[in-house]
């Protein structure tokens, strides 16, 4: 039989029972087949409640959870239903770093702004790795007129690790995603872009394009 019975509307009831019990199995692993069958039935509620259900439940597996945040992330849906979110706020402090990161980088391409706050304690906690506060705050950067106090000091700490280039590159860029102010840049200019490196002085001298302030040093 064809996927048009997969399809059909008559057959949803069926077809999402079957698909619950092939979710919930012990040995769930996915296939292009449970991913079409979920994308096919996104516009009934039975499904995406389903896809809820099964983000809040603390026995779904990383393996499954990880399944479904793909889903979340490739749907069409412009906004997602409550429990979905719920789901995503609940993987984002998972105790499964695999998890977390597929958490975060939902929120972060989606530009999904009702995680903020679950972002911002990230990107505040020195127990969590750099490259995670870093991916935190690149997702939240769009949504800031400016860096708090903390948040800027940390970027200009990593413009100062020899041991991680790409970590001095990363803090450059979002140091350009908001406004910084003339005494921030100032900073800048006169305690870190002296002793930069090729690539990151490139990134720099980016964060003062159209200066003419004499006091930054730059014309």
């Amino acid at each position: 039989m064809g996927f048009w019975v997969y399809t059909a509307l008559d057959w949803a009831d069926e077809v999402l029972a079957h698909l619950e019990r092939e979710l919930r199995a012990p040995t769930f692993a996915a296939s292009g087949g449970t991913v079409q069958v979920l994308h096919a039935y996104m516009d009934s509620s039975k499904c995406r409640e389903l896809i809820g259900d099964l983000l809040n439940d603390t026995e779904s597996s990383p393996d499954l959870t990880r399944f479904l945040l793909e889903i979340v992330g490739n749907t069409t849906l412009e906004r997602l239903p409550d429990n979905w979110n719920n789901g995503i706020e609940q993987s984002l402090e998972s105790t499964d770093s695999t998890v977390r990161w597929h958490a975060l980088d939902l929120i972060r391409t989606r530009g999904l702004d009702q995680f903020d706050t679950g972002l911002d304690t990230i990107i505040s906690d020195d127990s969590e790795s750099d490259l995670f506060r870093l991916t935190a705050l690149s997702a939240r950067a769009a949504r800031l007129d400016t860096y708090t106090e903390a948040q800027y000091n940390y970027l200009l700490d990593q413009l100062t690790r020899e041991d991680a280039p790409t970590m001095r590159q990363s803090a450059a860029r979002l140091l350009s995603a908001t406004e910084l102010g003339k005494v921030r840049k100032n900073i800048l200019a006169s305690d870190y872009l002296p002793n930069a490196d090729a690539l990151l002085t490139i990134s720099i001298l980016d964060l003062f394009h159209g200066e003419s302030d004499e006091a930054l040093g730059i014309t």
